[in-house]
């Protein structure tokens, strides 16, 4: 009896406590606002290396119905000042469907010329209303200056069921979340 307890509480701080250590906020929750598949109902970050995002709508959709007619976008401004002149989004990670399946596509916003693709990112869909994707903030994006925190906020845009013209869904719906470069012991 004791010895499985013993091993019950270690699994437990084997699994458990690096997932914790890990989390640097809470959940984001929104409001059932938008019209259309990718009204968000809950953004989550959770890991450091690299971090992932998961984005779970009000509705259900598949890839198949949001090919050609919903995206999910990440925006992240990794480079410039927190807040005041010269605050923008450097960077942003395009989730879209070719038809059978998600995929992710990193790119670099520059402010006066072209976006350039960094690479492409691991994206999933595990369930109905729900999308994953990690992204490698550190080894990809450029950091300006010595940073302690990144902003990021997540935007969806769809034209398709559900919507007589494009619908959008942004979260949190002003500014950005501030998310620690290293992980919140």
């Amino acid at each position: 009896m004791k010895r499985r307890l013993f091993i019950s509480v270690v699994a437990f701080a084997i699994l458990v406590v690096p997932l914790a250590a890990g989390a640097s906020h809470l959940d984001l929750n929104d409001a059932n606002d938008a019209s259309g598949p990718l009204d968000v109902q809950e953004v989550g970050v959770w890991g450091n290396s690299p971090p992932r995002w998961r984005i779970f709508t009000y509705n259900g959709w598949s890839s198949a119905q949001l090919w050609d007619q919903g995206y999910i976008t990440i925006y992240f401004d990794t480079y410039g000042p927190l807040q005041g002149k010269g605050s923008r989004y450097d960077y942003y990670a395009l989730l879209s469907s070719n038809g059978r399946r998600m995929q992710g596509l990193l790119f670099r916003d520059f402010k006066s010329r072209s976006d350039v693709r960094i690479g492409t990112l691991r994206t999933r869909k595990p369930g109905r209303r729900t999308v994953t994707v990690r992204v490698p903030v550190k080894s990809k994006m450029e950091i300006g200056g010595a940073r302690a925190v990144y902003k990021w906020y997540v935007k969806t845009i769809s034209n398709g069921t559900g919507c007589g013209h494009v619908c959008m869904d942004r979260v949190p719906d002003d500014g950005g979340v501030a998310e620690p470069l290293q992980p919140v012991p």
